[in-house]
């Protein structure tokens, strides 16, 4: 089994998602505050195997900094895996040599295209592409040898990547950014509504919704102003 814990999803301001298996872990996307996210679990750091990044948004990566530099403190030695949508653009600056000095651990990266596949330990991953602007972005079906598949879709609109993937998994992890009336705004910005998400989570056995913008926090902005979302 995989044990999935979403430690925080807001549109604009972060996202991260632990899966856990007896194997080690994966942390698909590492948003503002996913150090602090999981140093308050407590969290055994020894256990993290990769980050699966599903697109190069600030609210998805940028996380990445403190949690490599948080392993550097740590005196960690065996590597860090990243897989990525190919080609990857803004990370590889972000984890620069200079500044990520005396880093005594590797850090791979893994770039993959729609329907490319990679094993991670005992972890099974299938990319996919999904429908998200003009942003290089993926979504990931993830899997184990007991056959159990969590999917997590990755920021999208409603396409047929998803929907294929989503179907009969064990868990499908869907972006669900807008409110119906904002449909408008969804397919401007390449997201997708709450009743969008939820018609494609019923093709799964279960499902959570992820992503939303809280209206108490934008209630003062135009959603034309919001940006890299």
């Amino acid at each position: 089994m995989i044990d999935v814990e979403i430690l925080h999803s807001i549109a604009s301001i972060g996202t991260q998602i632990l899966l856990s298996h007896s194997s080690g872990d994966l942390l698909v996307d590492a948003g503002d505050g996913a150090l602090r996210d999981l140093v308050k679990k407590p969290y055994d750091f020894g256990r993290l195997r990769a980050v699966l990044v599903t697109h190069e948004h600030p609210d998805h990566i940028a996380g990445l900094y403190s949690i490599a530099n948080f392993l550097r403190l740590l005196g960690r030695r065996k590597e860090l895996v990243l897989v990525t949508p190919k080609p990857i653009e803004r990370i590889p600056t972000l984890l620069s040599s200079s500044l990520l000095r005396d880093t005594p651990y590797r850090i791979r990266y893994v770039e993959m295209k729609d329907r490319e596949e990679v094993a991670l330990g005992e972890f099974h991953v299938k990319a996919f592409a999904v429908k998200h602007g003009e942003m290089n972005t993926l979504g990931y079906s993830i899997g184990e040898s007991s056959g159990y598949r969590v999917v997590v879709s990755g920021d999208t609109e409603p396409c047929e990547a998803v929907r294929r993937e989503a179907k009969n998994a064990d868990l499908a992890i869907l972006e669900a950014t807008f409110e119906e009336k904002q449909t408008n705004y969804a397919r401007r910005y390449g997201h997708m509504t709450e009743g969008e998400a939820q018609e494609i989570g019923r093709l799964a056995k279960t499902y959570r919704l992820i992503h939303a913008i809280p209206q108490d926090y934008f209630s003062r902005m135009k959603c034309d102003e919001l940006h890299d979302t």
